[in-house]
């Protein structure tokens, strides 16, 4: 019974922590850093972490085939829509929030394809 306790508990928390959205990710990643564009922009490490948990959020079935040079720069764009993200929602001036969603490392035309 004890076991079966901390399976449930373990389960709960997968549960919990695989429901968090990209954008709440990001938001908690960065919540105690003060320049979040300059980090996102000078480190690439960190950049590549949040792409990897948006690629495990949003799972592409042909992910497989893409080569290295694809992959690199659906992570440029992701990074490019990421840093408009961060700087929309800063802007006090605005009326709404943007977040990251499953089309954050689209390409405009791939966009544009859908209407």
């Amino acid at each position: 019974m004890k076991y079966l306790r901390a399976v449930l508990v373990l389960c709960l928390i997968g549960y919990v922590s695989s429901t968090v959205s990209v954008q709440d990710y990001v938001d908690t990643m960065l919540s105690n850093i003060n320049n979040k564009k300059e980090v996102i922009e000078n480190n690439p490490a960190l950049v590549h972490h949040i792409y990897q948990y948006f690629q495990a959020v949003y799972p592409r079935p042909d992910t497989s085939r893409m080569i290295d040079f694809q992959k690199s720069k659906r992570m440029e764009i992701f990074k490019s829509n990421l840093l408009y993200v961060m700087r929309h929602n800063e802007d006090s001036s605005t009326t709404f929030k943007l977040k990251i969603n499953q089309m954050s490392d689209w390409t405009d035309e791939e966009r544009d394809a859908l209407r």
